[in-house]
């Protein structure tokens, strides 16, 4: 209501950018999660060779709409969907855990967010004996340190996490030379994100857009003109970000392609595990063709 802009370098729910629901003054760096939910959806049914898949997620914006795009994408594959099943956010997955293990599945796609929740989802689902055989997928809200740490020694089906491809940003001269050792020096430690990329990007992409905004008066103050800031912003075009290449829509998407990349635990390229770790699948869709199907 402000006018005043904000550029998210992790919001991916497809809502936020669909031209009924977008708000004007809202961008984000972070690709929309239908490329996600299809690359997921193309490794569970193509590369995994599963048949039967199951949802596991909680009622809120993110985790269901991921839910919703990899379930519509795993059935265009010619794959089942045989359930899917939620819990509320804070509360015992155990009931929603026992709702899939009686589906039969062999495929579990949890796209929960949260350290706990994550842990806690991941943990039953492991530990119930009719999903002994069934992989479990899920997403960049459980691809944290803090998950993996979890992970670590405990029995139970593969574990595969999904988020943005790490060997782009990693063979990226600054990257290299540049941002993580400033990073680390200011911080103490990695970076803990997957995406960390895409936050330097957003911060860039709004400091570019205020120096092309930006007017010196002639008493050498500076005005910023709130408008002239938003359709400064909304003009980037070919910005290249260490997260890729920046354009930005109407609707407020600035990534229009993404890689993604899966990786299976204890392998995750965060924190705790391996930054140079090698993905079992990748992917590489465009915003155009995901939101076309």
């Amino acid at each position: 209501q402000a006018g005043l802009p904000l550029i998210s370098p992790s919001n991916t729910a497809p809502a936020l950018t669909s031209p009924a629901d977008h708000t004007a003054t809202y961008l984000r760096t972070s690709p929309n999660d239908r490329i996600q939910g299809r690359v997921d959806a193309n490794f569970a049914r193509l590369a995994l060779r599963g048949e039967r898949a199951a949802t596991l997620a909680t009622p809120t914006p993110y985790p269901s709409a991921l839910a919703k795009v990899f379930a519509d994408a795993f059935r265009e594959n010619g794959g089942t969907v045989v359930a899917t099943a939620s819990f509320d956010v804070g509360a015992s997955p155990a009931a929603a855990v026992a709702e899939v293990a009686a589906a039969g599945p062999d495929i579990v796609f949890v796209p929960v967010q949260g350290v706990q929740a994550c842990n806690d989802t991941i943990g039953a689902l492991r530990a119930e004996a009719r999903l002994a055989a069934a992989r479990i997928i899920t997403a960049d809200g459980c691809q944290s340190a803090g998950t993996l740490d979890a992970l670590k020694g405990r029995p139970g089906p593969p574990v595969f996490a999904s988020g943005p491809d790490s060997s782009a940003v990693q063979g990226n001269a600054f990257y290299a030379q540049e941002f993580l050792p400033a990073y680390t020096a200011l911080y103490g430690t990695a970076p803990t994100s997957v995406w960390h990329p895409n936050a330097f990007d957003a911060a860039s992409m709004l400091f570019d857009a205020v120096r092309r905004a930006a007017r010196i008066q002639g008493d050498g103050s500076i005005v910023i003109r709130k408008r002239a800031l938003m359709r400064a912003l909304y003009e980037t075009d070919g910005y290249d970000g260490l997260s890729g290449v920046l354009e930005c829509r109407s609707t407020g998407d600035c990534a229009q392609s993404a890689r993604i990349s899966l990786y299976a635990a204890p392998a995750w390229p965060v924190s705790g595990g391996d930054p140079n770790a090698t993905a079992v699948f990748t992917q590489k869709v465009t915003l155009a063709d995901a939101l076309s199907g």
